[in-house]
């Protein structure tokens, strides 16, 4: 049986990284958007294959399909651009972002979003413990999704400063039911 995944990681001698850093080139592009699946990839390929179409090719707006729950997906995207995750995120995806919109189908583990300088992350499931610590936003940025959150209470919208605000209601509406 081939090794999938996860499993396919090979490390360094000190078991510290994996060190094939070449771009897996797999998406699929149209003109300004692409696809691709990442359930044979890991967390690296598929954010080198990320920074690869961002950054390279011009596309801005890409999907992941089958992200299956990797820690640290999406992380250092610092261009204005659309990524859509198509299921649920492990620990600290899209971290140390400046730009993005992003929006993820499923959930996503601990410290997701943290050190977010602007953008948007939208999540429809739940949120892990200490989503979106230490964002920044500015007020207008901040009050247009306080608008998209009041329009949709079923989602975590992950915006700097209100946060908390967003949570505490949209907890409260779920006690309301």
């Amino acid at each position: 049986m081939e090794a999938v995944g996860e499993r396919q990681i090979t490390y360094d001698a000190r078991g510290l990284v994996e060190p094939d850093d070449t771009t897996p080139k797999v998406a699929e592009i149209d003109g300004e958007s692409a696809v691709f699946d990442a359930v044979d990839m890991t967390t690296r390929k598929i954010n080198l294959e990320l920074k690869w179409l961002i950054n390279e090719q011009g596309v801005k707006d890409v999907t992941v399909k089958n992200p299956g729950s990797k820690h640290s997906l999406g992380v250092g995207i610092l261009t204005r651009c659309k990524i859509t995750f198509e299921g649920s995120l492990g620990y600290f995806g899209c971290g140390l972002i400046d730009g993005p919109e992003v929006h993820i189908t499923g959930r996503v583990g601990w410290s997701a979003c943290e050190n977010m300088m602007s953008g948007v992350v939208i999540v429809d499931g739940n949120g892990g413990s200490l989503t979106g610590a230490a964002m920044r936003m500015s007020k207008a940025e901040r009050q247009r999704l306080r608008r998209e959150a009041d329009a949709s209470k079923n989602r975590l919208v992950a915006t700097v400063g209100e946060f908390s605000d967003v949570a505490r209601e949209t907890k409260r509406e779920c006690y309301r039911i």
